[in-house]
């Protein structure tokens, strides 16, 4: 008697067992094949191989985003799931390493929770083994499609770098054209910068000045050079435990009666932000119910089996979020900080980047 695997098939959970009923394995006596429908194969079963990078600023940050990916997974009521998860440590190589553990698991989906750079590696690895890839990231880097076109790859995310266009180009229409950016060396390392400035410049703004610093000691000098360049906003973008330090130090300096703006994770109470997760939200647990409801969206159009997930749309608590059917890269709307007023994000290579606007290989977590 034959016998098949779901990573033999490349199918996984239901699909397994539709493609076993053509083979003699659910074959009755005297050679007559039974036909199973849907409806006999619930509960759907999904085994997700979980690529979870651990990260430099929030050691509980992967169990969050699980604790959202097992809530999403949850609520169909049909879907079975078991989640085979690898935490890494090592980068790249320990991604593509975690990456090779999990196929060998014979899962059906494998999720790498991180960079999509980091992901290059694993795209080969799982194609190879007929195994989709879907890549899920906070999108603080500039999106762009995966590997290869033949590739099953999806990348989705928070749109962090989407976010960071929009809110450029709001804050040229409504606080001035004459830009300053001040940014900790940490975030200047993911594409937010290069982003806000390319919704700057799509407003007719300028950057009159972008200061980049290692420590707060060094931030006080920076805004004088900046007052002294006359410019009509500051944009922030600075994050972490001793982001109120560095505010300190703005909100008394030359600068501190103009209009700001900051990136989400500045915590900023004086400045307007743009984010797809509203105020008081963990962004780490969207993302795992956004990537939850991905994969059961991708489910049910397979009717029981993980469907292709590009061109696929799908419902989340901030709007739909469409995943390009050419790029597999996601879009969905973000939002000033606070409101539900959404803001669009200037047209612009979206998905289609072969390297990222910084060059930055980053290893730091799923950012």
């Amino acid at each position: 008697m034959q016998t098949l695997t779901r990573r033999q098939l490349g199918l996984g959970g239901a699909a397994a067992l539709a493609a076993a009923a053509s083979s003699t394995l659910l074959q009755p006596a005297g050679g007559t094949t039974m036909r199973l429908g849907l409806g006999a194969m619930k509960p759907t079963n999904l085994r997700i191989g979980a690529i979870l990078p651990t990260s430099p600023w929030d050691a509980e940050l992967p169990r969050r985003l699980v604790a959202g990916l097992r809530e999403a997974l949850a609520a169909p009521g049909w879907l079975s799931t078991e989640i085979v998860e690898r935490d890494v440590e090592g980068g790249i190589i320990g991604i593509q390493q975690a990456g090779s553990e999990l196929l060998a698991e014979d899962v059906d989906v494998l999720l790498a929770v991180t960079n999509p750079l980091a992901a290059d590696r694993v795209v080969i690895d799982a194609s190879d083994a007929a195994v989709p890839l879907l890549v899920s990231t906070f999108g603080a880097m500039t999106a762009r499609g995966l590997g290869r076109p033949e590739v099953p790859a999806v990348v989705h995310g928070l749109h962090m770098a989407d976010a960071g266009a929009a809110l450029g180009a709001w804050t040229v229409r409504h606080n001035g054209p004459r830009v300053g950016v001040l940014a900790r060396d940490r975030e200047a390392m993911f594409d937010l910068l290069s982003e806000f400035g390319r919704g700057v410049t799509s407003a007719g703004g300028t950057l009159v000045t972008v200061e980049v610093v290692h420590e707060v000691g060094q931030v006080a000098d920076a805004l004088d050079r900046m007052h002294a360049a006359g410019i009509d906003t500051l944009h922030l973008e600075v994050g972490g435990v001793d982001a109120p330090t560095y505010l300190d130090v703005v909100t008394s300096s030359s600068v501190a009666g103009l209009p700001r703006t900051a990136g989400p994770s500045a915590g900023d109470p004086g400045a307007t932000s743009c984010a797809s997760w509203g105020s008081g939200q963990d962004p780490a647990h969207q993302l795992g119910v956004e990537t939850g409801s991905l994969l059961a969206a991708a489910v049910r159009r397979g009717r029981g089996r993980m469907a292709p997930m590009a061109g696929l749309s799908f419902t989340t608590e901030r709007g739909t979020v469409s995943i390009d059917p050419r790029t597999g890269v996601s879009s969905g709307p973000v939002f000033l900080g606070g409101s539900a007023d959404v803001v669009a994000v200037p047209p612009g290579a979206h998905g289609s980047l072969v390297q990222p606007v910084t060059g930055v290989l980053s290893e730091y977590g799923c950012f």
